[in-house]
């Protein structure tokens, strides 16, 4: 079982990117992003860059915060919130860092489980009687 302090830099989520490219079904997350103090003019930089990476839909500023659309096939929310760190920006702590701990997380195990599969074979027959 994997822990919310671990990454999907195992390459999970390399093999994810390229099922993705090669026919599996992008799988959209939304997330609203809120900033301690943000310049309203580092919102729509960030939004320029967030825009410009593969996998981003949309992203639309918000007050003091930034509603973002992505494919976890191509970017994860752990790489926008780098993208976002880089253009001088501070992501709220707290509750909403506790959330986007739990957010990365599920979407860490959202790309493992892409990655691997079900076998199919005993997990969808009922088991057999002994007796």
């Amino acid at each position: 079982m994997r822990t919310a302090s671990q990454s999907s830099s195992d390459g999970a989520y390399g093999e994810c990117i390229v099922k993705s490219r090669l026919g599996l079904a992008p799988v959209f997350k939304k997330r609203r992003l809120h900033f301690i103090s943000p310049v309203p003019e580092a919102i729509r930089m960030v939004c320029g860059f967030l825009l410009g990476m593969e996998g981003v839909r949309s992203a639309i500023p918000d007050g003091d915060a930034l509603l973002v659309e992505y494919d976890l096939f191509q970017v994860t929310l752990a790489q926008l919130e780098k993208t976002c760190a880089g253009t001088g920006l501070v992501l709220c702590s707290g509750f909403h860092g506790w959330m986007r701990a739990i957010w990365r997380f599920t979407e860490d195990n959202e790309i493992q489980n892409a990655a691997h599969p079900i076998s199919r074979g005993c997990c969808n027959r009922p088991p057999a009687h002994t007796s």
